[in-house]
C-alpha cells in the first residue's frame, strides 16, 4: 500500500494545494483482518445490540447528531447535514452543516455555548466560531463566565470597580457579549489583557487566586486548569494530571466507568455491566496489573481511591497513555474500550486491539505489555524534564476547594462498600488532605521516586536504560 498524493483546492490563493504522504503498510491483509475484527465491537445500525438513548454518545451538543434521514439537522434553522467523525472513529456523533457554522468544532469547543449561552442553536454555533476566530481557548470559556459573572454580581467587577471593566454585562449569555470578551482578550484591550493569559494569570493580577480557589468560586483544581471532571471523585484525572504537567484530558477509564452507568441511568435503562461486572471486566484488561478490581473502587474505604490499588490504577493509565495514546495516537475516547454494548458478550477490543492494530502498519512484533513499558519510560522522561525544571512534590498540591468544598450534584462510579459493588453517587465527597499525601508517598515508591522530593532513583532510570539522564539530574543535584 503505497503512499498517495492528494489535492485541496485553496480558495485564498485560489489555487490547488498539492502534497505528498509516503509510508508503506507494512502487512496490508493483517490490517484488513484487524479492521474486520474490529466490527463486532461498533455500532451496527441494521442489527443494533442495544439502541442507543438520545445524545448518549454525543459530545457536541451545539453540533449533535443530524435528524434520522441524515440530511437535515433537528432544530430550527433548518438546514443541509451529514454526521461527520474525527478521523479514524466509529462514532460520529456531530454532524456537518452545508452553511459551515461551526463545523471545525467539536466536544468542549461547542459545550461551554450549550452550558453558558441563552438564544438559539445558530447564535450558539457563531459563538463558537467566534472563539475560533480569534484563536482564544475554548477549555478555558466556561470558568471565565462564570468568574466574570460571580465577580460582577459581588461588585467587584465592573466600571470604578475595584476590577475595571467595561463589558457589556448586560448582554452576558448572548452572543454579543462572547464577541465583545474575545476581541478584548485578542486586543488586550482593557480587561482583555489581564484574560489574555488565561484565567489563572487574570485571578493572580487581581490578587484573588488563592481566595477564590479555595472556595471554589474559581474551579481550577491542577496548574491553572479548568475543572476537567470532578477532582474529588474521578480521581484517576486529578492524580493524573496534579501528577503531570496539565490536564491530562485522556478519558481512558472516563466513559466506561462514570459516563455509561450516567447516561444510562438518565436515559432510564439499565447500564451496560453491572458495576461489578464492569470493574471485572476493566481490571481483566490493565496488564500487567490485570485481576485486581479493587483499581476501580471509587469508594474512601481500605480498598479505594487512598489505596495501593489506586497507585496501580494511576501508574498504568500514566504508562498506557504516554505510548498507546500520545505516541502511537490511538483516539483517546475510544482507546481503551474494555467493554462495549455492540458486541455479542459486551467485550472490548483492549487489550488486543491495540497491538495488533500497531503491529499490522509498523510490522514489528509489540505486545499490549511493551508498549506499557514503554510508556513508563516516557513517564520518567518527562518527570525527569519537570524535576529540571524545579519540580518538587510539596508543588503536587491540589488547589483549596478540592479539600474544603464538598460535591452536590449526583455523579455515579463504581464503589466497593459492604462487601458489595454498586453505582453510587459520590455526593458530599471532598479529598481528604492527609490522606492524598499519604497515597502520593505510596505512589512515588511504586514508581521508583524519592518519597520526599518525588524525584526519580538512579536504579529506576537506569533499568530503564536511562543512565545519561540520572547522571544529568545528578549533576543538577536533583536525583532521587
Amino acid at each position: 500500500m503505497a503512499g498517495y498524493r492528494r489535492s485541496l483546492y485553496d480558495p485564498e490563493t485560489r489555487g490547488t494545494v498539492h502534497w505528498t504522504r509516503g509510508g508503506e503498510i507494512a502487512d496490508p491483509n493483517a490490517l484488513m483482518e484487524a479492521r474486520l475484527w474490529y466490527r463486532q465491537f461498533q455500532y451496527d445500525v441494521d442489527n443494533p445490540r442495544m439502541e442507543k438513548p438520545p445524545n448518549v454518545f454525543v459530545f457536541s451538543p451545539v453540533n449533535d447528531n443530524p435528524a434520522d434521514d441524515n440530511f437535515t439537522n433537528k432544530q430550527p434553522p433548518f438546514e443541509p447535514a451529514r454526521a461527520q467523525a474525527c478521523v479514524g472513529c466509529p462514532k460520529a456523533c456531530r454532524m456537518r452543516l452545508a452553511g459551515g457554522i461551526s463545523n471545525e468544532s467539536s466536544c468542549e469547543d461547542t459545550i461551554w455555548a450549550a452550558l453558558a449561552l441563552q438564544g438559539t442553536r445558530k447564535d450558539k454555533q457563531i459563538a463558537c466560531d467566534l472563539v475560533q476566530y480569534y484563536g482564544i481557548n475554548a477549555f478555558q470559556m466556561r470558568p471565565m463566565l462564570s468568574y466574570i459573572q460571580a465577580l460582577h454580581k459581588q461588585g467587584i467587577l465592573g466600571p470604578g470597580r475595584k476590577i475595571e471593566s467595561n463589558l457589556p454585562m448586560e448582554s452576558f449569555g448572548r452572543v454579543e457579549f462572547i464577541h465583545a470578551l474575545v476581541k478584548k482578550i485578542a486586543n488586550r484591550e482593557g480587561i482583555g489583557d489581564a484574560l489574555s493569559g488565561g484565567i489563572a494569570w487574570a485571578a493572580e493580577a487581581w490578587g484573588r487566586y488563592k481566595e477564590d480557589t479555595e472556595s471554589g468560586l474559581l474551579n481550577l483544581p491542577n496548574w491553572g486548569y479548568s475543572e476537567h471532571y470532578d477532582p474529588r471523585l474521578e480521581v484517576e484525572w486529578s492524580y493524573g494530571s496534579i501528577l503531570g504537567e496539565r490536564d491530562i484530558n485522556e478519558h481512558s477509564f472516563n466513559m466506561s466507568i462514570h459516563h455509561m452507568p450516567s447516561w444510562t441511568k438518565s436515559a432510564n435503562i439499565d447500564p451496560v455491566l453491572s458495576a461489578e461486572e464492569a470493574v471485572e471486566r476493566i481490571s481483566s484488561g490493565v496488564a500487567p496489573y490485570a485481576g485486581d478490581p479493587f483499581m476501580f473502587d471509587y469508594s474512601e474505604g481500605p480498598t479505594g481511591i487512598y489505596s495501593d490499588h489506586r497507585v496501580k490504577t494511576i501508574a498504568w493509565h500514566r504508562h498506557y497513555t504516554r505510548f498507546w495514546l500520545q505516541s502511537v495516537l490511538f483516539c483517546d475516547w475510544v482507546w481503551p474500550r474494555f467493554f462495549t454494548p455492540n458486541s455479542p458478550d459486551k467485550s472490548g477490543p483492549t487489550p488486543e486491539g491495540e497491538s495488533r492494530f500497531f503491529n499490522a502498519v509498523t510490522g514489528r512484533n509489540l505486545s499490549f505489555v511493551d508498549g506499557i513499558e514503554i510508556g513508563r519510560k516516557i513517564w520518567n522522561l518527562d518527570r525527569a524534564i519537570w524535576v529540571m525544571q524545579g519540580r518538587h512534590r510539596d508543588m503536587e498540591v491540589l488547589t483549596g476547594y478540592v479539600y474544603n468544598v464538598p460535591t452536590k450534584e449526583p455523579y455515579y462510579l463504581p464503589v466497593y462498600e459492604n462487601g458489595a459493588w454498586s453505582y453510587s453517587p459520590c455526593v458530599g465527597r471532598v479529598l481528604d488532605r492527609n490522606r492524598f499525601e499519604e497515597w502520593k508517598t505510596k505512589f512515588y515508591d511504586f514508581e521508583g521516586w524519592n518519597s520526599e522530593t518525588g524525584w526519580p532513583e538512579r536504579s529506576t532510570l537506569e533499568s530503564m536504560g536511562l543512565k545519561k539522564v540520572a547522571d544529568t539530574l545528578q549533576n543538577k543535584g536533583r536525583l532521587g
